[in-house]
């Protein structure tokens, strides 16, 4: 299976996370004027890939915790979107490579993440595991919250050079309750689903490359 070099789009993020703080009425000029005086707040990179390494982006749903199977590809594509948008990978190989050589796995054996990275022909994986999806965690509101453990797997050196903890990095997030939203048909329910998704990938990517805090796409 080849490799290909993917396009670049320019994309926008859908929602922003509401801060949730409460501020107090003799408080009330401290964000503004941080904000003007200083810009808003950084927050860095947990991993810097190297921007010059074919990489590419595998979701994987084992426990199939993901409502629809297609939805690891949206997940992947909205990261690798990102990342190649913020120049924190260049040469980036398309998710959707990774995923076919994904389901070559035989015998009920699954494929190793190297040798799915090599099957792309990838120097790196960033290898992301779904431990929990949902849109609503009361069933009343829409308030969509996942989970997903992250690591960087070098297949050239056959070893995870990111984080040192073997279980991975645990990304948490949720995102604004919205009431007035809440899925009432099929259809809704599945453009809900496919907007989270791509929220969680945008997440994903924001792990390795420095954001502003107003564009936080959900971490906890």
């Amino acid at each position: 299976m080849t490799r290909g070099r993917l396009g670049r789009k320019g994309r926008v993020l859908g929602w922003a996370l509401a801060c949730g703080v409460a501020l107090t009425a003799g408080c009330n000029i401290v964000a503004p004027v941080f904000y003007i005086v200083h810009g808003p707040e950084k927050v860095p990179a947990q991993h810097e890939l190297d921007p010059e390494r074919p990489t590419v982006v595998f979701v994987d749903d084992r426990a199939n915790r993901l409502p629809r199977r297609a939805m690891r590809q949206t997940i992947g594509e909205a990261a690798q979107t990102a990342l190649m948008e913020r120049k924190a990978v260049i040469d980036m190989i398309d998710t959707r490579g990774a995923i076919a050589a994904s389901n070559q796995d035989k015998a009920g054996q699954a494929m190793s993440i190297v040798d799915i990275g090599k099957a792309v022909n990838a120097e790196v994986v960033v290898y992301a595991t779904v431990d929990a999806f949902t849109l609503s965690s009361d069933g009343q509101s829409y308030s969509p919250a996942a989970t997903l453990r992250v690591k960087v797997i070098d297949v050239v050196a056959d070893t995870r050079v990111w984080p040192e903890e073997k279980e991975g990095y645990v990304l948490s997030l949720a995102f604004p309750t919205r009431t007035q939203d809440v899925p009432r048909t099929a259809t809704d329910v599945r453009r809900f689903e496919e907007e989270t998704a791509r929220l969680v990938g945008e997440a994903l990517a924001q792990l390795f490359y420095k954001y502003e805090r107003a564009q936080d796409a959900g971490q906890k």
